[in-house]
């Protein structure tokens, strides 16, 4: 019984484990969905004005890029052809 309580007593007398180093590791969460068109055209005009778009801001600072025709709206090719290439990796 003694030797139980040496024991037992030794062990919790050891220093706990250190606790692991934060890390800037990038995080191994999924990235966001990208956005569905349908979601986004709000008048279903099937096109992207400034207005629906201004909710995703990678989309909003793209969008003169991704208006290949520069007619102001996203067609959805457009818009497709933007999500393809940003979410390619």
């Amino acid at each position: 019984m003694i030797a139980f309580l040496l024991s037992t007593a030794a062990l919790a007398a050891e220093p706990a484990a250190p606790a692991a180093p934060a890390t800037d590791a990038p995080s191994t969460e999924a990235p966001a969905a990208a956005p569905k068109f349908e979601d986004l055209d709000v008048n279903k005009d099937l096109a992207l004005d400034k207005t629906e778009v201004s909710k995703n801001e990678s989309l909003t600072k793209a969008f003169a890029t991704v208006d290949t025709d520069k007619n102001g709206k996203l067609s959805k090719d457009e818009f497709t052809a933007w999500v393809e290439k940003t979410t390619k990796g």
